[in-house]
């Protein structure tokens, strides 16, 4: 048998080991894409993070240089009011059921 040829099966058979291994094992192909999707799912969550973010900057920025927004804020979060304001609170009661729907005497019938 020629040695090029003993040479090649054996590289022939080194590539097919490789191969089952890259496409079988933990660390092959499978856990790739795994981690492709992870990557995905993390870049996600940083753009929403990052805009997130941008909207507590901007909050901020507006509570430190306007009025008008920490006045909305102090009264909205806090409950606070200027001191010539009265606060006012309104209950709205519950429509009261009719007493006569569930008697003792009509249960019994």
């Amino acid at each position: 048998m020629n040695p090029y040829r003993i040479v090649i099966a054996v590289l022939v058979v080194l590539i097919i080991l490789l191969q089952v291994r890259i496409w079988s094992t933990d660390g092959g192909y499978a856990a790739l894409q795994q981690l492709r999707q992870q990557v995905s799912e993390l870049q996600r969550q940083v753009a929403h993070q990052q805009r997130e973010n941008a909207r507590l900057e901007e909050k901020i920025h507006a509570i430190r240089h306007d009025p008008q927004a920490l006045e909305a804020l102090a009264r909205r979060d806090l409950g606070m009011l200027m001191p010539d304001e009265q606060f006012i609170r309104l209950i709205v009661l519950p429509k009261p059921e009719n007493s006569l729907k569930n008697t003792p005497q009509q249960a019994e019938k």
